[in-house]
């Protein structure tokens, strides 16, 4: 009778211990917690490694959210491009630097599992934000894009930042390749994505 009462006892601590992990789970991924961020600005740099591919491929890019509901502004200047439209995506994982030609960088960062599109479409992974254009002067990255972030859990920070060798066809080429990585060539240079006090910025 004894053991009894223990396996019983050890049995409710056990599902009482499982139903707390798995409401914290929930709480954690609701999204009722997403719309409780703390009302401030964020900040990250991300400072490119060029790839063999890339040689002499450089920059820093700064990305700012001034709130976890407003559109992340990616700005820098980019030296060592060829002259032209590069693609520029945020990739699934942070890399070691260009090791490997930046290949730790896996894929387009997609989780919503959709086709590789323009930054403007309806439904595109979450890192596509298309091309940057290069002449004599370099490449001055401005861009400015609602469905990245720095909060929550689809952030981009610690994924990366891959500047292609040629340009994103915006999966409108008809290339095998048009619809998963917009055809965009070889990886020149990444980057991670890391967070800088608020007052880093420049």
């Amino acid at each position: 009778m004894g053991k009894t009462v223990a396996y019983v006892a050890a049995a409710v601590v056990f599902l009482g211990i499982g139903a707390l992990a798995a409401g914290l789970a929930v709480w954690y991924t609701h999204p009722e917690r997403q719309n409780n961020l703390p009302e401030e600005p964020r900040v990250a740099k991300c400072m490119l490694s060029s790839t063999t591919l890339g040689a002499g491929v450089s920059g820093v890019l700064t990305l700012t959210e001034d709130l976890p509901s407003r559109p992340v502004k990616v700005e820098g200047t980019i030296s060592g491009l060829s002259d032209g439209s590069h693609g520029f995506h945020i990739h699934q994982w942070g890399v070691n630097g260009a090791q490997e030609g930046c290949t730790d960088a896996a894929g387009h960062y997609n989780p919503g599992n959709f086709q590789h599109s323009a930054p403007n479409a309806t439904e595109r992974h979450v890192g596509d934000l298309g091309n940057i254009i290069s002449d004599s002067n370099g490449a001055n990255v401005q861009i400015e894009d609602d469905i990245i972030t720095l909060w929550g859990e689809r952030s981009i920070v610690g994924r990366s930042i891959v500047v292609h060798e040629g340009e994103d066809d915006l999966g409108l080429g008809g290339f095998e390749d048009s619809t998963t990585t917009g055809h965009a060539g070889g990886r020149v240079a990444c980057c991670t994505i890391y967070l800088v006090p608020v007052d880093q910025q420049s």
